[in-house]
């Protein structure tokens, strides 16, 4: 299809679209707007229909007013006398008053006088047994006190009646209370052709259960009466009629001739036949209009267009007469191709340029399509297959690759038709042992679309071997470092039992129990103990190293006070302290009590960090020990105001023999185990610990543990 069939198309979907759309819109407004007059119109006439009903209702309720403070009425509730209904309440006098039931009630309950009459015929008839039982059983309320006045509808096998109830009261209105009068009139079909003057109206009576489900608000009173559409010829509303109990007790339907909306239909059908010549007439001069102005010229330029693809010719160029947008698009053309002159001039020289990058690589490189198809490889190929790459083009992948493995054309396979995107890598051996690592990639458009598969294929025998190497010499240094955990541990064993006795036979001169000493022989000899006892710690804290490198440190969890402990460790350190007069302050989370762990590790752990913060802090510090509670775990920080650590020494000194100052003269002493060991032992315990310092800010050391340790955790090598 061209162009002009297209626009012919386009303008007879759009008119189409428009008398749709237009039609539509149309008979949603108009019929909508003569849909609400006729609705307005049957709201007047059912308020018409209402207001006479109640002024019905309101008539009769106003004459049993006066006849039940009438003092004859009252006389005759007290005597009975039947002069009474012989002279007031005869035939004539209940037709002329539009009534055709009368009921006295006394105060018990009982009847005393009651009359029917067919207001039709104007004679007495008896009392319909449905109506009479309304009155016995008091189904209308009597009255109670002398303001009462009722009026309403009653629903009964008979008919529908409007019924009023009024107190029995002398002229003055002041009592006392002598009975319930009950007038009424039947609601019938004499009655309801009092309406026909209104014209089309008419009107039935129906009971709740025959109306429409219109929902709540008709029952509930809010709304005094309801729309119906019946068909396209009728339209109803609903009048609720009220009981005595004051709910809707029944309805009059009023039916009326649609007439209005009738009109409107044929109002919407002239409009819909004018708008669709008008859009016929402008859709055909639109369409003549375009093919001469535009579309003549579009065919021009899609010629020209086709001779360039054709023709393969990018120099040539258009020439349009005019000054409108064909001009500016005929020169973007002109201007395109330009362009496209000179990027496929540059296209070729990158292609050239990508082809000699490729095959300066040491790879292999293979492009298969989705068919196992080779397409491309670079100039590598011929030196690891022996022939040119132009001789496989288009040959299948398994042609090529025979029988060298097994798994290598099954995963590319999985690559290719899963389109999942895995690479993997496969070595093949050759007989001279060399071995070659392939890769294969998927390969994927801009839209994600697979494409295929890369093939790279590299010689990794050297480094097959390299790695060989490495591995032994892994090996060789894991038994190299267990032989020197083992090794430290046996010696610190042998070295500890000569060592106690030296540090045992010096402690026992120095108590002069064998003699007493000269200055110089007493100070030599502290020096010995002095000496032995610190050989002693470095040695305990190498065994202890050791053991948790060589896995052999035991694990015995107990329950105790966590703030016990901290206290006996200040205390254990208070001379320490006090000899640089550093304050020691202890803050201890509410809510913390005991934990589960390794007692010994655990004050360890803490011993030792104490230790360090009071060596490195100067005289006057302060050291603030805090402990909070993080989720299940302990968290115990220890900050002081000493000399602090460079950010890059924070994981160096955590490593064994490591301290900042490692000259032969640096101002503080220790062996660089204490934090290496504290590392291990939180670790060994199921912890974590970290430092935060800067030199001249003091250091701050937490450490976090579990409050309930379940025993012995991984220990990772430092």
């Amino acid at each position: 299809m061209n162009v002009s069939d297209k626009t012919l198309v386009i303008i007879c979907l759009i008119f189409a679209f428009l008398i749709t759309f237009s039609g539509l819109a149309s008979r949603t407004i108009l019929l909508s707007s003569y849909m609400e007059l006729e609705k307005q119109d049957v709201f007047e006439k059912l308020e018409l229909v209402e207001h006479d009903i109640d002024t019905e209702l309101l008539r009769i309720a106003t004459l049993n007013q006066e006849w039940a403070v009438w003092d004859k009425t009252y006389e005759f509730m007290e005597d009975k006398n039947p002069s009474y209904s012989l002279s007031y309440l005869t035939d004539e006098i209940l037709t002329e008053a539009g009534i055709d039931f009368v009921f006295y009630i006394d105060n018990s309950g009982d009847m005393v006088y009651g009359k029917v009459i067919d207001l039709g015929t104007g004679t007495e008839i008896s009392v319909p047994d449905d109506l009479l039982r309304i009155i016995i059983n008091n189904e209308v309320p009597l009255a109670k006190n002398v303001k009462y006045l009722t009026r309403g509808v009653i629903q009964s096998e008979s008919g529908t009646r409007f019924i009023t109830s009024c107190p029995i009261l002398p002229n003055s209105g002041a009592g006392p209370l002598r009975g319930t009068l009950i007038i009424g009139k039947k609601l019938d079909e004499d009655y309801l052709r009092t309406f026909t003057d209104i014209p089309g109206l008419s009107i039935e009576l129906k009971a709740r259960e025959e109306i429409p489900p219109f929902g709540s608000e008709v029952f509930n009173g809010n709304r005094g009466e309801q729309i119906e559409v019946l068909n396209e010829k009728w339209i109803a509303g609903y009048i609720p009629l009220t009981g005595i109990s004051g709910e809707p007790e029944v309805f009059m339907k009023v039916n009326y001739p649609r007439d209005l909306y009738t009109q409107g239909k044929k109002d919407l059908l002239f409009f819909i036949m004018v708008f669709f010549f008008t859009c016929l007439i402008i859709g055909v001069v639109s369409n003549f209009l375009i093919k001469n102005l535009f579309i003549s010229r579009l065919i021009e330029i899609e010629r020209f267009v086709t001779a360039v693809k054709e023709e393969n010719n990018l120099s040539k160029r258009i020439a349009i007469n005019g000054g409108d947008e064909f001009i500016r698009l005929s020169g973007g053309i002109n201007s395109m191709l330009e362009k496209l002159e000179r990027s496929h001039k540059e296209l070729m020289h990158r292609e050239s340029e990508k082809q000699a990058l490729l095959d300066s690589l040491n790879e292999v490189l293979i492009f298969l399509d989705s068919d196992f198809q080779i397409i491309w490889a670079n100039s590598r190929f011929f030196e690891y297959f022996g022939i040119k790459p132009e001789e496989v083009i288009g040959r299948s992948h398994k042609e090529l690759w025979g029988n060298k493995n097994a798994q290598l054309a099954p995963f590319v396979g999985s690559v290719i038709n899963n389109g999942d995107g895995k690479s993997g890598a496969f070595e093949l051996n050759f007989e001279d042992r060399a071995t070659w690592s392939v890769n294969i990639s998927a390969v994927r458009g801009s839209d994600e679309k697979l494409l295929g598969v890369i093939e790279s294929i590299l010689d990794v025998t050297e480094v097959k071997k390299s790695e060989e190497k490495m591995l032994q010499a892994k090996l060789l240094a894991e038994n190299a470092n267990r032989a020197k955990s083992e090794f430290l541990s046996n010696m610190s064993h042998e070295l500890r039992t000569p060592l106690n006795s030296v540090i045992g036979f010096s402690d026992l001169l120095l108590e002069k129990n064998f003699g007493s000493l000269s200055p110089k022989q007493e100070k030599f000899i502290n020096n010995i103990s002095t000496s032995g006892k610190h050989l002693l710690c470095l040695i305990n804290d190498i065994l202890d190293l050791s053991k948790v490198e060589a896995g052999k440190m035991e694990f015995r969890c107990i329950e105790f006070s966590v703030q016990t402990k901290i206290e006996e460790v200040r205390a254990l350190l208070f001379p320490a302290s006090g000899r640089k007069n550093i304050s020691m302050a202890l803050e201890i989370e509410e809510g913390i009590s005991t934990i589960y762990t390794d007692e010994g590790k655990f004050v360890q752990i803490l011993f030792n960090l104490l230790s360090n913060a009071i060596k490195f802090t100067p005289r006057d510090g302060h050291i603030l020990v805090k402990a909070v509670k993080v989720g299940d775990m302990l968290q115990i920080s220890i900050r002081d105001t000493g000399i602090g650590i460079p950010e890059e020494a924070h994981e160096i000194i955590f490593q064994p023999f490591m301290q900042l100052d490692s000259s032969n003269a640096r101002s503080y002493e220790g062996t660089g185990l204490g934090l290496a060991l504290v590392r291990q032992m939180v670790k060994l315990v199921g912890g974590k610990i970290s430092v935060y310092s800067r030199p001249g800010e003091g250091s701050e050391f937490v450490y976090t543990i579990p409050l309930i340790n379940s025993g012995v955790k991984g220990i990772t090598d430092l």
